[in-house]
């Protein structure tokens, strides 16, 4: 069964951060790659990605990057913290 007071609560919270948002090229770039090397270092350390993880890891990159972070490896930091934090 679908909680869909769950999917509009999602939708409202991505609206209210995301609205009016747009990345250049060059920024989006670093976002990819800090991404990227988030992934990588999870994987070095034999952390499996799950699609929902994945997730949270691009939206802390970026609301971190909405907040005016543009360093990518702060950025990819971020990033894998939130999948340690949350398997603690």
């Amino acid at each position: 069964m679908l909680d869909f007071a769950a999917s509009s609560q999602r939708q409202r919270l991505k609206k209210m951060i995301f609205d009016d948002v747009a990345f250049g090229t060059s920024l989006a770039a670093t976002m990819a790659r800090a991404y990227d090397e988030a992934c990588a270092a999870l994987r070095d350390q034999n952390v499996e990605l799950s699609e929902a993880a994945r997730k949270l890891m691009a939206l802390r990159i970026m609301t971190a990057v909405q907040g005016g972070e543009r360093n990518r490896e702060q950025l990819a930091r971020l990033a894998a913290a939130v999948v340690y934090d949350a398997s603690q």
